[in-house]
């Protein structure tokens, strides 16, 4: 059952609905009205149950493989792509120019008397994010990530350089998984990350996957984990909307 109007008894939109507040707003004859848990759990099971209807079939993106393996699921990509040539270029400058940096100072090049500690100590963080993007470029040419699902648990890992987020859940704590959009700014151009997140039974978020350039991916991977896992989708506050 949809929620409908109090007054007119016309389908309230799903940006009229708050589910925090428990208050909604018709856009036919703009009355305001309270509604219940009953109400809005039948809302929010009908709005997922029209998104998986519309979405239909998810084909499988191009970077990710699909294979049952002994009673598991186990969904694969490899990371590289073109970024990474370009990272490799940056590395080499940016990491160049520190050992120049450094190697003029311990030889002596620059001498700023009893302040020549300053010049050690500034590029430091320049050193730090070096040090972090060449593990990145590195970890792109080389690493795979898997999503190994079995009838106890959800395993993600990264290989063979460890990454953020791997880990194991239980299916006894896991409660939904869905996909979430991310808006970065920078300079002047917006740009969008997709991840998977896990909703665990005791509320708290996980996130499984993350940097993702398509949506294509994360609903992928949230329709193929809960169609073998055996999860009956429903929205989660803050998903993304396909």
């Amino acid at each position: 059952m949809d929620l409908q109007c109090r007054r007119c008894h016309k389908p309230i939109a799903a940006d009229g609905i708050n589910i925090q507040q428990m208050i909604a707003k018709c856009q036919h004859c703009n009355a305001v009205f309270t509604f219940n848990n009953a109400e809005a759990q039948s809302e929010t099971a009908a709005k997922a149950a029209s998104e998986r209807k519309q979405r239909g079939a998810i084909p499988i993106p191009a970077r990710w493989q699909s294979r049952h393996e002994a009673g598991s699921l186990i969904l694969t990509h490899r990371w590289f792509k073109p970024l990474y040539i370009f990272l490799v270029i940056f590395c080499v400058v940016w990491n160049g120019f520190l050992g120049i940096w450094y190697s003029l100072f311990l030889k002596g090049g620059i001498d700023a008397g009893p302040l020549s500690w300053i010049f050690l100590l500034l590029p430091l963080i320049h050193v730090a994010l070096g040090i972090g993007i060449t593990y990145f470029t590195i970890a792109g040419f080389l690493n795979t990530t898997s999503i190994i699902a079995e009838r106890g648990q959800l395993t993600v890992k990264h290989r063979p350089l460890p990454w953020l987020h791997a880990g194991t859940i239980s299916n006894l704590e896991l409660d939904q998984l869905y996909c979430k959009e991310t808006r970065q700014e920078s300079r002047g151009q917006t740009y969008y990350r997709y991840k998977l997140c896990a909703l665990l039974k005791t509320g708290r978020e996980r996130v499984l996957i993350s940097n993702m350039d398509s949506p294509d991916d994360a609903l992928y991977l949230e329709a193929e984990l809960e169609k073998f896992l055996g999860i009956t989708d429903r929205a989660v506050a803050g998903e993304y909307k396909s």
